[in-house]
């Protein structure tokens, strides 16, 4: 038998195409901006802007995978078998036989595809769009920048820097920024792709500029905070990683775990109360 177990399993790899992307796509900018700064000779912010620009293109990728996905649950929700093509029709033969055994008919196959099959989907793509994108995708992703922040760090050690300042870069630059900023910066861009991902009737393209620019700005703020914080000392460094690690925990299900708390807590109060007078 083809398929001895008789059913169906699909594992759409969109996010997994769109995390490739954006790996990449962060190699090609830390490339652009150690050429930019070596032509330059200055670390300042408006030697990034130009390496920015490869992420116009990832996101303009994103929003086609993510699109796609989309179409995909639309497609399985209106499936309709008779519509289904074959390039021979001996396959088509063959394709039918097999439902009818695993299945019972072609009405019944429509209904698996329409019914379990979609809300199985339907329910990975709900948690996607909670998680955005899956912890480990995004220690994938982040790895060019955290060989940039530790590269730095060493800078620092061979340079022999006083203790105080290579504690507030690692607290608020390789921790506050490099691991939870650009995390977080990675679950917001996934968000817009995903939010924006039907395109606008004749302006697809500027669609994904203005998720850029959108992007660049929120991006740029959180890196401004964070080598403030370092410079200011440890003290305000352990403050931003403490903020931007606690807003990432609460955007990656740590939110939900509060509610789910506060509504124990209220209801175990409000078990008391109503059994106090009986008491």
């Amino acid at each position: 038998m083809a398929n001895p177990s008789g059913t169906i399993s699909i594992k759409p790899l969109f996010v997994e195409v769109t995390v490739l992307a954006c790996w990449l796509g962060i190699q090609l900018i830390n490339l652009l901006w150690v050429l930019a700064v070596a032509l330059t000779g200055d670390l300042a912010f408006y030697t990034l802007l130009p390496a920015l620009v490869p992420l116009i293109l990832i996101f303009h990728s994103m929003r086609q995978h993510l699109l796609a996905r989309q179409q995909l649950l639309d497609g399985l929700a209106r499936f309709d078998l008779n519509q289904v093509e074959c390039r021979l029709d001996f396959d088509k033969k063959f394709v039918h036989e097999a439902i009818s055994e695993w299945y019972g008919g072609p009405e019944a196959f429509t209904e698996y595809v329409r019914g379990p099959l979609h809300q199985e989907l339907i329910s990975a793509n709900v948690r996607h769009v909670r998680q955005l994108v899956p912890c480990q995708y995004c220690c994938i992703i982040i790895t060019p920048m955290l060989g940039v922040a530790l590269n730095s760090m060493v800078g620092l050690a061979k340079a022999q820097a006083p203790l105080w300042i290579a504690v507030a870069f690692f607290f608020a630059v390789v921790l506050g920024l490099y691991v939870c900023w650009f995390a977080l910066m990675i679950q917001l861009a996934f968000f817009l792709c995903d939010r924006f991902a039907k395109p606008w009737p004749c302006l697809d393209w500027l669609q994904t500029i203005l998720i850029f620019l959108f992007f660049a700005v929120v991006c740029a703020s959180g890196l401004q905070l964070g080598v403030i914080a370092s410079d200011f000392g440890p003290g305000s460094a352990l403050l931003w990683f403490w903020v931007v690690a606690t807003t990432l925990w609460l955007t990656r299900g740590g939110w939900g775990q509060v509610c789910r708390f506060c509504d124990a807590c209220f209801r175990a109060r409000a078990g008391k109360g109503l059994s106090g007078p009986d008491s």
